[in-house]
């Protein structure tokens, strides 16, 4: 009569938890369950080990946002490591280093910043001449395309660039076959970011204001709001730029987003990091990005979990992307 040894029955059930089972914590306390299982926990607030990171890396990461917004847009380590400290993270110069939204200014405090710098002239050039390459690869310019682009790599005004991009990118995004339409997109998109730029740089309210203080002789740069009241200054250019860029929109009174970062939390809390993550990519990622997710949201409502490969993928876009939201 046949007979398993003791150690392969073992061997054999480890190997089915790995297959069948993951870990679930909730409370301080954690459990294997079976994957099939996952959703009724899940319904219940038991997470991941990775969801569960993830909540309490975007908590962090939000109070040290808003300690940052509440000192104007500058603080010490000092600060905030306090502000750390009250959720129980012992926090370091190379944690910051790793986190979306801020960076560390030049006189050592931590500032916060807009993840995607306002395109200046000569950096839209070299993103318009890679659009061209990449359309005289595709093979589609006629005589006329490849004038536009040599018109455009000409412009030296940033309001006539803007608007002779918006007019050639709305022609090829408008034709027939999927590279010129791609082509069109990557321009129109690429035009707003210059319109930007052309926005801060003009003085239309609000603005940066340079102030020379009487007293010191020093020069101050104060941020205006669109009645021309202040509502931000410092001796250092950069951070009030920052100020602006980070509350440009505010400042306008302009509506909010349809997805706010308020909207995004109250996914997070019901536990649909997915969702939350599709909304914002949606919102703000490229055409790449946006199938990514999609990729990643259709797997994770066919398996009822997310991988680690694309756990880790998620974290990636979000973090790219979750400090813009309103």
């Amino acid at each position: 009569m046949y007979r398993k040894r003791m150690s392969d029955a073992l061997q054999e059930a480890r190997a089915y938890s790995l297959i069948s089972e993951v870990m679930v914590f909730k409370g301080g306390r954690g459990m294997s369950v079976s994957k099939k299982d996952l959703p009724v926990f899940r319904a219940k607030g038991w997470k991941l080990k990775e969801e569960l990171e993830e909540a309490n890396m975007k908590r962090l990461l939000q109070a040290l946002q808003d300690k940052l917004s509440k000192e104007g847009g500058a603080a010490g380590f000092d600060d905030l490591k306090k502000t750390a400290k009250t959720m129980g993270v012992d926090l370091t110069p190379d944690m910051l280093k790793n986190m979306p939204g801020i960076m560390q200014h030049r006189d050592g405090d931590y500032i916060l910043e807009d993840l995607e710098e306002a395109l200046s002239i000569p950096n839209a050039r070299r993103e318009i001449q890679k659009i061209y390459d990449k359309a005289k690869r595709d093979g589609f310019l006629g005589t006329t395309g490849h004038d536009d682009f040599k018109e455009l790599l000409k412009q030296t005004d940033r309001k006539k660039l803007y608007r002779d991009m918006h007019k050639v990118g709305s022609f090829f995004a408008s034709a027939s076959g999927a590279k010129p339409k791609a082509v069109g997109k990557e321009l129109v998109d690429l035009s707003y970011k210059v319109n930007e730029e052309t926005e801060l740089e003009e003085g239309i309210k609000p603005y940066v204001s340079m102030q020379r203080d009487s007293k010191t002789n020093k020069m101050n740069y104060v941020v205006l709001d669109k009645d021309e009241k202040e509502v931000y200054r410092s001796s250092d250019e950069r951070l009030a730029t920052a100020y602006l860029r980070k509350n440009f929109n505010k400042l306008r009174e302009e509506l909010e987003e349809a997805f706010s970062k308020k909207d995004f939390q109250k996914l997070e809390q019901s536990n649909d990091h997915t969702e939350a993550a599709k909304k914002l990519i949606d919102m703000f990622g490229t055409s790449d990005e946006k199938k990514e997710m999609n990729d990643i949201k259709a797997r994770h409502e066919k398996t009822g979990y997310i991988s680690g490969t694309d756990y880790s993928k998620r974290i990636k876009l979000v973090n790219r992307y979750y400090s813009r939201l309103k």
